[in-house]
């Protein structure tokens, strides 16, 4: 029997004044879960703020939106996954992580409980205050996810594995840093995951669009820059890495000719550093 694993997007807090929540697809579970699967691992992606018709009052100026508690316990126990992975990427949205994460551990106090993302990253100290969570990790996920579930699935200590943070002994440790990966092109979204029509008719996709469906992608990770304001150097690193200009091209063809794509949102932190890859890449498709 294959190992399961969940990841879960938590429920979002707002203003009770807003409809929805900008929302795009989740690429970070989707480069982890593609990694998982194919080393024999079961996925499943939970992302909840995309069910944006759900809500809840939290008090008189804030509610919830994304699935209610007990639609989460029941996607849980349904599943019943042995690892469940959560992100917290926003320091506003820290709450709301916690929410889930004491939910998770109410209904499975066994299952090994990771967190990611960028506010984790950057402060994961801060977030391990929470003591439900077993891990969190720090910066690119795969790799790190790969070897927690499979030394999990061994039964062998989690301790040793580079890039992450945990409590041990009441004491705060946090492991050397993980090598960043250079060559992109082994990595893809597992697209399969999602319904890609669900994030298609959200009304965040449809109420900034001339044309659709569209869709996000990512081709590069890190940016050499030192803006004070900018915190992405904590997940993706200073060094900056790129999938190459055909693979690139070659995603764009598949989510074109399988999902009638209409209009791709890149949301690299530095798309043109190297500009003779963007300008093949911008070739490429109009000559094709």
């Amino acid at each position: 029997m294959k190992t399961k694993i969940l990841f879960i997007e938590p429920p979002l807090s707002a203003s009770k004044n807003v409809r929805y929540l900008n929302h795009q697809v989740p690429m970070g579970f989707m480069y982890m879960a593609d990694v998982l699967e194919k080393n024999g691992f079961e996925v499943k992606i939970l992302d909840c703020p995309l069910y944006y018709k759900q809500k809840r009052k939290i008090d008189d100026n804030l509610i919830k939106i994304g699935l209610l508690p007990e639609q989460i316990e029941k996607e849980i126990r349904e599943f019943n996954p042995s690892i469940i992975g959560v992100s917290c990427s926003f320091t506003m949205f820290e709450k709301d992580s916690f929410d889930v994460i004491d939910l998770i551990r109410k209904i499975d106090k066994n299952v090994l409980l990771v967190v990611g993302g960028a506010h984790a990253s950057a402060n994961p100290q801060h977030v391990l205050r929470n003591k439900n969570i077993n891990l969190v990790v720090i910066g690119e996920g795969e790799l790190t996810m790969l070897e927690i579930a499979q030394r999990y699935k061994d039964k062998k200590t989690l301790m040793n594995i580079k890039g992450i943070a945990f409590i041990s002994n009441g004491k705060f440790k946090i492991n050397t840093s993980r090598k960043q990966i250079d060559n992109l092109d082994n990595f893809e979204p597992a697209w399969h995951l999602i319904n890609l029509e669900d994030y298609f008719n959200h009304p965040d996709n449809s109420s900034v669009l001339k044309r659709g469906p569209s869709v996000s992608i990512i081709t590069s990770r890190g940016c050499p820059g030192q803006c004070v304001f900018c915190s992405v150097h904590t997940v993706w690193g200073r060094k900056w890495r790129a999938i190459s200009a055909k693979r690139v091209v070659d995603q764009l063809e598949f989510l074109v000719k399988k999902y009638k794509i209409k209009h791709i949102r890149i949301n690299d932190d530095n798309l043109t550093l190297n500009k003779s890859r963007i300008i093949e890449i911008i070739t490429k498709n109009v000559l094709q």
